[in-house]
């Protein structure tokens, strides 16, 4: 009688056989599941990065724009100061105390 249950399809060596060998495909799906998880969490990351890309581009171009802004009206302070002075000064264009004050561009 031994020899008949070691043969039955459904005996407990059997299952264990198909088991084993579906243990593999189990584990292979739950890699794939966290690595589609992961990938998935990745793409979200690089959008999140992108848009602060975007941002900051976005800021340092206003940013440069205000400077430059800055810069031309402190420019013409300058020259506004530079032609006040020589009209104070007399204008005499020569001599010694109004020529090296550093108000006007070289």
């Amino acid at each position: 009688m031994p020899e008949r249950t070691a043969g039955r399809p459904g005996s407990r060596s059997g299952g264990v056989g198909q088991e084993a060998a579906g243990e593999p495909i189990e584990r292979l799906l739950l890699r794939l599941r966290t690595l589609e998880d992961q990938v998935q969490s990745l793409r979200f990351s690089r959008r999140v990065l992108m848009d602060l890309l975007v941002a900051m581009d976005r800021e340092r171009r206003a940013s440069g724009s205000r400077l430059e802004a800055e810069n031309q009206r402190l420019r013409q302070d300058n020259r506004r100061m530079a032609r006040l002075l020589q009209v104070r000064g007399g204008g005499s264009g020569g001599g010694g105390s109004g020529g090296g004050d550093g108000l006007t561009d070289p």
